[in-house]
């Protein structure tokens, strides 16, 4: 969630809190913090037993504030090994997720912000990969002077 719809939903009385996983780590692996008003799209991950960690185009971890890198997670003891029918991962301690983070320093804790994915698709619950933009775009067109911003939510129905 974009930190500034989070805002809007906050002035609304509206409480928010961000997470985020992947099939492949068999869920949530980060965490947000309910209802923050300052950075609330901002999330930790939910436990120390593994490592999140923004890295470089030779897989360096790099760190800062500021830092807008690809998310890798290492060490998390339910990433998968894996998919059916092909060989196992030669190294499944570390999972590059395909999505940029940016790492923020909130009153001295480090957090991290999604920032987008790589590669500008979304995986569907079926399993199905679309790219939002034609969504997008046609949105914007339709809706052109007259709405300022807009959120796109679903559930239950079948992808685009």
């Amino acid at each position: 969630m974009r930190e500034e719809t989070a805002r809007r939903l906050h002035k609304h009385g509206v409480k928010t809190v961000v997470s985020y996983g992947q099939t492949e780590t068999a869920g949530l692996v980060m965490l947000g913090i309910i209802g923050a008003d300052e950075a609330p799209a901002a999330m930790r991950p939910i436990t120390d037993a593994y490592i999140a960690e923004l890295v470089d185009e030779s897989n360096t971890p790099v760190a800062g504030p500021g830092t807008e890198l690809p998310l890798v997670i290492r060490n998390c003891p339910s990433i998968y090994i894996g998919y059916v029918g092909k060989p196992p991962r030669p190294d499944f301690n570390v999972h590059l997720t395909g999505d940029v983070f940016e790492e923020l320093d909130v009153n001295g804790q480090r957090l991290l912000r999604h920032v987008c994915r790589g590669d500008d698709l979304l995986n569907h619950t079926s399993g199905e990969m679309t790219n939002p933009l034609p969504t997008e775009h046609r949105l914007q067109g339709l809706t052109a002077g007259k709405v300022q911003a807009m959120c796109m939510c679903g559930t239950n129905r079948p992808p685009p």
